[in-house]
């Protein structure tokens, strides 16, 4: 079957699944990952890696759409009113997860250099999953702001933590290494990003007062999302934190929140069913046989390192008892970043590739399924889910039942 026509039965089946799912009270893009392992190579290998890798430059628009999201989601003045929280629950879900994983990973009795690795990776959390849930859930209040902020600080402190674990292993293993060259590149590839963000920031700014039709300006924001996503990667950029920024500086110097926000309503459904359809069909379910009991370990403990750290950092701040109890829960996902992290040990580190691989994608497989679930209890037990989403599914399961 040819890329464009399984391409196109994927796109159709998974928005009548997710739509099925939504209807069962569960979130539509569990439906959307699991229409696309079905389809992939996992289930009936209809849409194959090649064809995936093919349609990179879609997850990539999705991705940058989604990280565009969390900036604009991220106002000032909320995050004044909650910095304390954040910065604690940041923090201690962070260390949390390295010093759990680390220590589970030394106990199975994996060599300190892989465990160091695997327990940074293990840190960094997927903003997209929870992202389109809050989205879904037209979720709105101080819990999802700081699971918000928390998800778009997270990852940021993972590549430094990374860059760091890379120089302490360089010495491990090789015995040498500029070590303050291996420190610096990641506060180099974040202060990049930062000043990449500004710049994507200004010109939208610029073009969203003199565009007057609101579909040109969605073909503007698409074109530099997508722009800005690849000239990232080639420089060595984060283009999550490059789109992250950029959705924070419009929303918040730039007053362009409106019309960011118009756009992305515009083409948030496509573009969602078409990522995480994709995302689903790129999941390795063979990676979680593979790693056998050691698997589950590394599973079990990253998630248990992201619930226990969360809440630590939240009793710490003080932070109400629903952040304290579930925001963790919101903090599952793992994708993007952790997988570009494996590729990037990899390089360094060959003789750790084969492991590395097979535990982060398990990883990956499990926590892309549960944490759509996760995160949409977390918000129904905060109570910030939008009355006219829960009346909306509620009067979708009575007809389907009546009918």
């Amino acid at each position: 079957m040819n890329i464009v026509l399984s391409f196109s039965l994927m796109l159709f089946s998974g928005f009548i699944v997710g739509n099925l799912f939504k209807r069962m009270g569960i979130p539509s893009i569990t439906g959307y990952i699991l229409t696309g392992v079905v389809f992939g190579e996992s289930v009936l290998g209809i849409q194959t890696h090649e064809y995936v890798e093919a349609l990179a430059p879609i997850t990539n628009l999705g991705l940058g759409l989604i990280a565009l999201t969390i900036g604009e989601e991220l106002i000032i003045d909320e995050l004044k009113r909650l910095g304390s929280t954040i910065i604690s629950i940041t923090f201690f879900q962070f260390l949390g997860t390295f010093i759990v994983v680390l220590s589970v990973m030394l106990l199975f009795g994996v060599a300190l250099p892989l465990a160091l690795i695997l327990s940074a990776i293990a840190s960094a959390t997927a903003p997209a999953a929870t992202t389109a849930v809050i989205e879904e859930c037209k979720a709105k209040g101080p819990f999802t702001s700081t699971l918000l902020a928390t998800i778009a600080i997270d990852d940021a402190v993972c590549i430094i933590l990374f860059g760091l674990v890379l120089a302490v292993d360089q010495v491990l293993i090789n015995g040498g290494g500029s070590l303050l060259s291996m420190i610096g590149q990641p506060f180099i590839e974040i202060f990049g990003s930062i000043i990449a963000g500004l710049i994507i920031a200004k010109i939208l700014a610029f073009l969203a007062h003199r565009t007057r039709l609101k579909k040109e300006y969605l073909l503007i924001v698409l074109t530099t999302v997508l722009l800005d996503m690849e000239l990232a990667d080639m420089y060595h950029l984060s283009p999550l934190l490059v789109n992250m920024v950029a959705g924070f500086t419009l929303t918040n110097f730039f007053n362009s929140q409106h019309e960011i926000r118009e756009v992305i309503e515009v083409a948030e459904v496509p573009i969602f069913v078409a990522f995480f359809t994709l995302a689903g069909a790129e999941l390795q379910l063979g990676a979680l046989f593979n790693t056998g009991v050691l698997g589950i370990a590394f599973i079990a403990s990253r998630m248990i390192g992201k619930i226990l750290g969360s809440w630590t950092g939240a009793t710490v701040s003080k932070a109400s008892t629903k952040v304290r109890r579930y925001l963790g829960l919101g903090l599952i996902p793992q994708a993007g970043v952790g997988v570009g992290l494996v590729f990037v040990a990899a390089e360094a580190f060959p003789q750790f590739n084969e492991i590395l691989t097979s535990l982060v994608l398990a990883s990956v497989a499990v926590s892309e399924l549960i944490g759509p679930l996760a995160a949409k209890f977390a918000l129904e037990k905060a109570g910030e889910i939008n009355q006219e989403f829960e009346d909306s599914s509620l009067t979708e399961k009575t007809s389907t039942i009546c009918a």
